[in-house]
This record gives structure tokens, C-alpha cells and sequence, in this order.
């Protein structure tokens, strides 16, 4: 009796030295955390469509639309500094498996006589982000994103 009393005490301590390291299992996160910087610059044509270099388009309002898979959205309004640019917004975004990401740029009024030809759009794909971080890390998406506004009067 006293043989079986030492083995299970022997075997008790064993167990309890052996789990007392153990740590709870977290479950790993399931997503990457996608952290989007714009930088914007606008840029001047004439009415032919060529660059104006002694110029710049200070003060124009512009839109910065960060989108998730079509869904969760940040839009951020800004203005132009004295040479035409606005950086650094920022927005950050929890992307789960096969979710892209999305960035639309748009001047939302004019400068001068001068209208935007088209809104700046840029996608950064799921296979993209997968390859850039692990699940449960950071992926920094930077942005360079070029407003073009053309002169409209004749």
C-alpha cells in the first residue's frame, strides 16, 4: 500500500510540474490588419491636355474613399496644401481571407476654371496583402495617388 501511495504521489508531482508551464491556447487571429496612407498630389493641364508647371491647384478640396471588400468604408476630407499636395491620410482596416482593398480619390470641387478628368482608383488585392503579412500582423498600403484637373474655359 505504501508502494502504490509513493507512485501516485510521484505521479501527481510529474503531472503538476509538467502542466505548470502550460499556457492557455489563444485562438490565432483569422484576419491582417491593413493600414491605408494616401498621398495626394494635383496636377494642372491647359485645355490641350498638357501639364502646367507654374501653377499648382492649392485649396482644392479633395475626397479619399478607403474600401474593404465593398463594405466597411472611411471617406476623408481634405485640402490641398500651397503646392498642390495633401499626405497622409490614414485609415485602418481588419481584412479577412480573399477581402481587397480599395481607394478612390476624387476633387469634389474646382480650382480656378479647372475640372477633374477622372477619379484616382487603385485596388490592393487579397493575394497581395497575404504575401506582404502573416494572419494577426500589419500591412502598411501606401498610396500615391494623382488628381488630374484640366482646364475647361476656351
Amino acid at each position: 500500500m505504501k508502494n502504490y501511495g509513493l507512485v501516485v504521489s510521484v505521479c501527481l508531482l510529474l503531472i503538476t510540474l509538467s502542466l505548470s508551464g502550460c499556457e492557455l491556447l489563444e485562438p490565432e487571429p483569422d484576419y491582417i490588419t491593413v493600414v491605408v496612407v494616401v498621398n495626394v498630389i494635383v496636377s494642372l493641364l491647359d485645355t490641350n491636355g498638357n501639364f502646367i508647371v507654374d501653377d499648382f491647384a492649392s485649396g482644392t478640396p479633395i475626397q479619399i474613399t478607403m474600401t474593404k471588400a465593398g463594405g466597411q468604408r472611411t471617406i476623408l476630407n481634405r485640402v490641398t496644401d500651397e503646392s498642390g499636395l495633401f499626405k497622409g491620410a490614414t485609415g485602418s482596416f481588419k481584412v479577412y481571407r480573399e477581402q481587397p482593398m480599395e481607394c478612390i480619390v476624387t476633387a469634389t470641387g474646382t480650382y480656378k476654371t479647372y475640372m477633374q478628368v477622372a477619379p484616382y482608383f487603385e485596388v490592393l488585392s487579397w493575394e497581395e496583402i497575404d504575401a506582404a503579412a502573416d494572419f494577426g500582423g500589419t500591412y502598411t498600403w501606401t498610396v500615391y495617388a494623382g488628381v488630374d484637373l484640366q482646364d475647361t474655359q476656351v
